[in-house]
C-alpha cells in the first residue's frame, strides 16, 4: 500500500498541480460523465471513465461498480482477451489494492498480465502491471 501511495504523490507531483484542483477537476468531470451515463447506460467507456474520477474522489464502491459494470460490458462485447478488460481488470485491482483487499487484487493483476501476453498490449501497460503486481504482498 504504501509503495502504491509513493507512486501517486510522485504523479500528481510531475503534472504540476495540486491536490485540491485535480479534486474539483475531478468532481466536475464526473458530474459531466454522471449526466453522459443517463443518456447511455450501456457505455462500458462513460462507465470506466466514471470509475477513475470515483477512484480520485475516493468513493471506493461507486468507483468498483462502475468498473464491474465496464468489465461485464467489455467481455460481453469485446471477448474476455481485450486490451479493454485488461485496463479495466488492472483498476478494479487497484482499488482492491488501496484498500488492502490484496487477495482481490492479486488475481486480477495477474489474469490483466495473462491478457496482455495474449493481444496487443502496449508495453507502457505491461511495465506498469508488473510494477502494481510487485506492490502486493
Amino acid at each position: 500500500m504504501k509503495k502504491l501511495l509513493q507512486v501517486f504523490i510522485l504523479i500528481f507531483l510531475s503534472i504540476n498541480i495540486s491536490y485540491a484542483d485535480f479534486i474539483d477537476d475531478a468532481n466536475t468531470e464526473a458530474q459531466k460523465l454522471e449526466k453522459k451515463l443517463t443518456l447511455n447506460p450501456n457505455d462500458p467507456d462513460i462507465l470506466h471513465g466514471l470509475g477513475g474520477y470515483y477512484l480520485v474522489q475516493k468513493k471506493y464502491k461507486e468507483a468498483e461498480y462502475s468498473y464491474q459494470r465496464a468489465l461485464d460490458i467489455y467481455e460481453k462485447s469485446l471477448g474476455e482477451d481485450s486490451d479493454a478488460v485488461s485496463m479495466t481488470l488492472t483498476d478494479l485491482a487497484i482499488i482492491y489494492q488501496i484498500q488492502g483487499k490484496y487477495k482481490e487484487a492479486k488475481p486480477l493483476y495477474q489474469r490483466a498480465l495473462d491478457i496482455c501476453e495474449n493481444v496487443e498490449c502496449n508495453k507502457r501497460t505491461k511495465h506498469n502491471l508488473k510494477i502494481l503486481q510487485s506492490t502486493i504482498k
